[in-house]
This record gives structure tokens, sequence and C-alpha cells, in this order.
């Protein structure tokens, strides 16, 4: 399973980067709600047994979580609209911190030394990757214009 969820949201990250520019993010976000609205509905209607109707304890997480989604989706159609995957691709590594500080903070969790370690090593990596394709652009003197 974590693999396929790997591999939908690759595919999902890239297939920003297609859209057309012009297209306006709100389209883009209707679209993209409703595809997966449609197939959490369908996997409902065949397992309705996966439904666990919310406590009033978990409401807040319940409301919250559709907001940073729709936040996250927007922040990255716009980045994969301006710059290059390549470039933005890396950014995706911070899961990984973000998730352990959200788990702690959450959920009391402790991530071990290994997933500290690979953590840091994935995210070093990214910013390596990050730093070695970025070419800044050759600045120009009043001279040259």
């Amino acid at each position: 399973m974590p693999l396929l969820i790997a591999i939908a949201n690759s595919g999902y990250n890239l297939l920003t980067k297609t859209i057309d520019s012009n297209i306006s993010l709100l389209s883009v976000l209707i679209n993209s709600f409703f595809i997966l609205g449609s197939v959490a509905s369908l996997l409902l209607l065949a397992q309705p047994q996966m439904w666990k109707t919310p406590t009033l304890e978990a409401l807040p997480y319940f409301i919250t979580i559709p907001i940073v989604t729709i936040i996250s989706q927007l922040c990255l159609i716009k980045a994969m609209n301006i710059a290059e995957a390549s470039h933005v691709a890396p950014f995706f590594y911070f899961q990984i911190v973000f998730s352990c500080i959200f788990g702690y903070w959450l959920f009391d969790e402790l991530p071990t030394y290994n997933i500290l370690g690979g953590g840091l090593f994935i995210v070093v990596a990214g910013l390596l990757i990050t730093y070695s394709n970025y070419r800044p652009t050759p600045k120009t003197s009043p001279n040259e214009r």
C-alpha cells in the first residue's frame, strides 16, 4: 500500500506539471477534488464498513485536513507552473521532517535514530540536488544594456 501511494502521489505531482498555466487554479482544484471524491465514494460504496463517523474530539482534525490539503495543492500547482519539476521535487523530502515534528506534537511518537538518520540523509541529498541544479542567471552590468 505505501508503494502504491508513493506511485500515485508521484504521478499526481508530475501531472500537475503538464497543466496549462492559463487554466485557473480554482478549475484545477475543482477537477482534482471531483476525481478524488469520486474515487473515495466508489471505495465507500464497495466497502461501507471503512467509514468511521468522526467523534466530537476528532472534528477539528476532520475540518482541518481538507483546508491544509487545498492549500498544499494550490502551492504545489503554482510551484510546478513556475519552476521546473527537478527544482521543486527535492522539497517533497521535507515531508519527512514535518511528519516527525507533527507525529511528536500530535501523537507523542518519537522517531527512532534510524528514522532521524535516514531522514537527515534524504533531506541533505535533496538539498544537494537542488543546489547542483541551481544555475544563477548572470547579472548584466549597466554598460551591457
